[in-house]
């Protein structure tokens, strides 16, 4: 065991993993969130590896000959022998790498190819990476735009290699703007839609779904619950607090006025006293002395 991980170092350090290259938020986002969905859909099968980033080098004794997709997926491999390589080598792991995806990023195309414009980096990007994956025998080349097309009209290209020859994957546009089309490799409708790029069993399917993305939203839920929780708390405390305060009163208007029939009732009794003493049968006037 220690003789074949050191046999896999000592390749790894020939044919080493890429450097991350600078990408923007969208780019990343994009990236993760297939890589993420697509290695959820196939964490049940031991055989499909879903990588990211990952250099892949297609001939034996030349690193020079290497790629590095945005995402990458590999049927008949053993998934679990390959969690800790820094790259994947065609002639080492075997396997068949069924689909590429490439994100078109304008970050990228200036930071690589800066004396280019735009539109022909974007050319020789895609005649080399052409190139590379019939050499490797890709089966199929998926690109997308995050711009919406700011970077390629077509949003969304798919391409199948058949004979050594990349043939175009039928893509249409739906009445809700969304780009679809079906990859035969993964078995999956492919659609971009609302700046996102989607995954479904079958187009009346709900998409793939990303379970970081469902975490957060539940968290969110949950914090929403939380926070109205809260505010139903403060409102029935103050609810409590306003109703005590409308018994406090009510009681001392009770009582006050307990108070002011109470004294009504002795100022009557006074006046009647006084009324009964003050007159002359009451208060006869004794005769005088002598």
């Amino acid at each position: 065991m220690t003789e074949t991980r050191t046999r896999l170092d000592e390749l790894g350090a020939f044919y080493p993993g890429g450097e991350p290259l600078p990408e923007s938020c969208q780019h990343h986002r994009v990236r993760s969130d297939v890589a993420m969905v697509l290695e959820q859909h196939f964490s049940s099968r031991g055989d499909v590896l879903v990588a990211s980033n990952l250099n892949v080098y297609h001939r034996e004794g030349d690193p020079a000959a290497v790629v590095e997709p945005d995402v990458l997926v590999v049927t008949g491999v053993a998934v679990a022998e390959l969690r800790y390589i820094e790259s994947y080598r065609t002639f080492q792991h075997g396997g068949l790498p069924v689909f590429v995806l490439e994100v078109l990023e304008h970050e990228s195309v200036l930071a690589e190819m800066a004396y280019l414009r735009e539109a022909e980096y974007l050319r020789e990007d895609l005649d080399y990476k052409r190139a590379a994956y019939t050499a490797i025998g890709v089966a199929e080349y998926w690109r997308v735009d995050p711009t919406g097309g700011e970077l390629h009209p077509e949003v969304l290209q798919g391409e199948r290699l058949h004979d050594g020859h990349w043939t175009p994957i039928a893509v249409t546009v739906d009445n809700d703007g969304a780009w679809r089309g079906r990859s035969g490799a993964l078995d999956l409708d492919i659609a971009w839609y609302d700046d996102e790029l989607l995954f479904y069993k079958d187009r009346r399917d709900e998409p793939l779904p990303n379970l970081a993305r469902s975490l957060a939203a539940l968290r969110a839920a949950e914090a929403s619950r939380r926070a109205a929780e809260a505010g139903c708390r403060a409102t029935e405390a103050t609810c409590r607090a306003e109703r005590n305060a409308r018994l406090t009163e009510q009681k001392a208007r009770r009582e006050a006025e307990a108070e002011a029939a109470a004294l009504a009732v002795e100022n009557a009794r006074l006046r009647e006293l006084l009324r009964n003493h003050g007159s002359p049968e009451a208060n006869p006037t004794p005769d005088p002395p002598g």
